[in-house]
């Protein structure tokens, strides 16, 4: 027989509910042994660096000059036919960079740097072009490839850190959570508010700086389905503007000017046609939202009838295949030109193990898109077509279809993947897709291009919020 006292010890133990889950624990469990505070503390150390101690080398420096100066115009033949770009042997033109990272700054230059010289966050950029004659029309080909040295942060620190922060939201989480009560976010109230009250005493600096800056609208619900509970994320919200123009007017002024410029929507769905989760960013309101069910720190799909698929979890961590589709919308006004560019569909699939975590999309589905509205509210579309040897709608969907039947009929596509190099984490994106040359898409796009892109001020205003972020951040983890 056992002893009493050790039998009662054992059903205590057994009993006893689960601690909460805190964003500490998702930041330690980044490194084996729960060494992540370390790692989190480098990563962020080296942001810092590209946002405040950022250095171009004078070649550098003219390229990315000359670059900005093309792209405004949306001038692809420029930048083609550019001695910046040196002729390869498979009928591309390419240009490397290389970002080091020094210890005190971030520095960028032309060319590559040994791979063996890397230090963490250390990286290598190339961009490569190829004139291609289809139909009597001219296009290019526009491939980009980004490697950065990542050390320890391997894919499964990454998949281990996200599914960390989702077990925050755990309805079980939640109601253990003990937090004292703060001041951020005080617009949000009922349960979810421990999380924030969670944030602001493990994180106080960082999300103290979030809470100046932006205001939540929404934020995240517990819910429940025949007795068993899951948690609705919901984050809805919006820049402060006038705090924000207080310490970045220029940041300020830039996204006042994108008002009403565009709206954004994004869908991500499971193979079954169940929701995985949404992302919008609508200028017409200036708001932005991502929503997701979850349970256990993973992703619940949810079917039409707004049920979760409880039995179906999608998870990042250890083994993994998932495959999901997307459908995104591209509303743009310009000026009173209305362009909708339909929901757009591509393929995307997510693979994980020890050694590597991929995220692999690639469009499948481009529609019409539709123009309307009259440009600076005087010139309607019909008066624009008579101007021009074709039509706006015939050119937008000229356009698109070359990007949608890009690398001869492969299709537009993008990778990001975390993989293992000579026992050290690599960080790979890369992404090719093809523009077809015309100077009245041009002149269309140059306009849009003109009013979204940051100039140097406005670039000046975010690395500065960037870098102002980041330190607040690794104040609060050195105080770990």
């Amino acid at each position: 027989m056992f002893p009493v006292g050790r039998i009662s010890l054992s059903l205590l133990v057994f009993a006893a509910p689960l601690a909460a889950a805190t964003f500490r624990d998702a930041v330690r469990s980044m490194g084996p042994g729960n060494t992540g505070v370390t790692l989190a503390r480098e990563l962020v150390t080296v942001a810092n660096l590209m946002s405040e101690h950022l250095e171009y080398d004078e070649n550098s420096r003219r390229f990315f000059a000359f670059m900005n100066d093309a792209l405004e115009d949306f001038d692809f033949s420029r930048i083609y036919d550019s001695p910046w770009l040196s002729p390869q042997k498979d009928g591309f033109r390419s240009i490397a960079l290389s970002g080091r990272n020094t210890g005190s700054k971030y520095r960028v230059s032309l060319g590559r740097e040994s791979s063996a010289a890397r230090q963490l966050g250390s990286a290598t950029a190339e961009y490569r072009m190829r004139e291609n004659r289809i139909g009597g029309d001219k296009t290019y080909t526009t491939q980009l490839a980004f490697d950065a040295a990542l050390q320890k942060f391997d894919a499964q620190a990454m998949a281990r850190f996200s599914e960390g922060m989702l077990k925050v939201f755990d309805p079980s989480s939640i109601a253990q959570l003990r937090a004292p009560a703060s001041a951020a976010f005080p617009e949000i109230k009922g349960d979810e508010r421990r999380i924030i009250d969670l944030g602001m005493a493990e994180f106080p600096r960082f999300t103290q700086m979030l809470s100046r800056y932006i205001e939540l609208k929404s934020f995240a619900s517990v819910r429940e389905h025949k007795g068993k509970k899951y948690t609705e994320v919901a984050l809805r919200g919006r820049f402060r503007l006038d705090t924000l123009g207080a310490d970045y007017p220029r940041l300020k002024s830039f996204i006042k000017d994108l008002r009403k410029l565009f709206v954004l929507s994004v869908y991500i769905g499971d193979t079954k046609g169940r929701q995985i989760s949404s992302f919008i960013v609508n200028m017409q309101t200036e708001e932005f939202y991502a929503g997701f069910n979850t349970l256990d720190g993973k992703i619940l799909p949810v079917g039409k009838d707004g049920v979760p698929a409880f039995d179906s979890p999608v998870g990042f961590s250890g083994n993994a295949d998932h495959k999901f589709y997307l459908a995104f919308n591209f509303f743009v006004n310009v000026h009173g030109l209305k362009i909708n560019t339909g929901n757009v569909g591509a393929y995307l699939r997510y693979q994980a193990n020890a050694e590597r975590m991929v995220f692999y999309t690639k469009l499948t589905h481009m529609p019409e898109g539709k123009i309307s509205g009259a440009l600076f509210g005087v010139l309607p579309t019909w008066l624009i077509d008579l101007s021009i040897p074709s039509d706006l709608q015939t050119l937008m969907n000229k356009f698109s279809q070359t990007i949608y039947k890009a690398n001869n009929g492969e299709g537009s596509f993008a990778q990001i993947a975390w993989k293992k190099q000579a026992g050290q984490a690599a960080f790979h994106a890369s992404a090719s897709t093809e523009f077809l040359e015309n100077r009245f898409i041009r002149i269309g796009m140059k306009i849009w291009v003109k009013k979204f892109r940051p100039n140097e001020k406005v670039q000046e205003d975010i690395r500065r919020f960037i870098g102002a972020l980041t330190r607040a951040l690794l104040a609060d983890l050195n105080a770990m």
